[in-house]
């Protein structure tokens, strides 16, 4: 109880309070000969032969003495095909947030409290390219995003570190799950932080020497320096999902094909407040404008009202910083 209470907000404590108790006493009737149940249970719903996936890294020697074993390997599940899992169509953090605050309808800006935390998280993120995408305009965007990513000097991330605003940090861009995002950890405030990097974006120049940085950064996604198992595991992966190596290839030609262009780093230089204003709120647009972007920020309290007033001086006066508590991420 004295670890759970804080993660309760004192409008529903009540509820949450005689929830809590609810749920204490429905696990200490359970008992341990049940709770086994149930966990062998599931145990039995996993060891089926759908959806099952092997893979093998060996030699061919290795391979050819395993292959008897890897043969019988699957008599050792249960001949059932693979039931997705139906998940309900509820929105239970958003429905928690609702009964609190009924203007909660489409929330936008959302904080998660963390009052044993002194600095602010920034989790932000937006639709971007993607390895099966190669048209022209969703890839420029893509390598504007790559300027001032990664590790470089000139990037948000060393800049930021150096200027002493946030940790770990950086914009991020990620093919695989096309999105690009903004993270930044343990920020002074989240506010200084983030006008910090605005401001390093704005004053960006054209320069042809980038334009190479962010090519190079669009072929990060190597796994050459990982163990043959790791490599194994994750190739295995990738043709399960339907991320062929054609698909990849046909990703990277594109890229290479725009280093041809003469006009590259100028149009690159040209989108990238375009393209960074998705993930920077306060940069330009509205970022209400962005569909299936996300801004999530995690902090206490003077973190959170603090990032609260930045919006609505940026955003608009009536945008709000709708609060979260750690109860409103409870499994029920």
């Amino acid at each position: 109880l004295a670890t759970l209470l804080p993660e309760i907000p004192d409008s529903s404590l009540a509820q949450d309070w005689a929830a809590l108790c609810t749920e204490m006493r429905r696990g200490l009737a359970t008992g341990p000969v049940n709770t086994l149940r149930a966990l062998d249970a599931v145990r039995h719903s996993l060891l089926i032969a759908g959806g099952a996936r092997l893979f093998l890294i060996a030699s061919s020697q290795s391979q050819a003495a395993l292959e008897p074993s890897l043969t019988e390997f699957p008599k050792l599940l249960r001949d059932a095909k693979l039931s997705k899992a139906v998940y309900s169509a509820n929105r239970s953090i958003e429905e928690r947030l609702r009964a609190r605050d009924s203007s909660a309808t489409h929330p936008l800006f959302v904080g998660l409290l963390n009052p044993n935390s002194q600095g602010g998280v920034f989790l932000n993120s937006a639709p971007a390219a993607g390895y099966r995408d190669a048209g022209t305009d969703s890839l420029l965007d893509f390598l504007a995003s790559l300027l001032y990513a990664g590790r470089g000097a000139h990037g948000v991330f060393m800049k930021t570190w150096s200027a002493g605003l946030a940790y770990s940090n950086g914009i991020r861009v990620r093919p695989v799950d096309s999105r690009v995002s903004y993270y930044a950890e343990r920020t002074p405030l989240l506010p200084q932080t983030l006008e910090f990097v605005i401001g390093e974006i704005q004053k960006a120049q054209p320069d042809p020497a980038l334009v190479d940085y962010a090519i190079a950064g669009a072929f990060g996604g190597t796994r050459s320096a990982e163990s043959y198992e790791d490599r194994g595991e994750a190739i295995g992966e990738d043709l399960a999902d339907g991320l062929t190596p054609e698909v990849v290839a046909r990703f990277h030609r594109a890229i290479l094909e725009l280093r041809k262009r003469p006009d590259l780093a100028h149009e690159l230089f040209r989108r990238l407040p375009l393209v960074a204003e998705r993930i920077l709120p306060g940069m330009g647009r509205h970022v209400n404008e962005v569909p299936g972007a996300a801004y999530f920020v995690i902090g206490p309290t003077k973190q959170l009202d603090a990032y609260e007033q930045y919006l609505q001086k940026t955003e608009g006066p009536a945008t709000r910083l709708f609060r979260l508590y750690p109860r409103d991420l409870w499994m029920e």
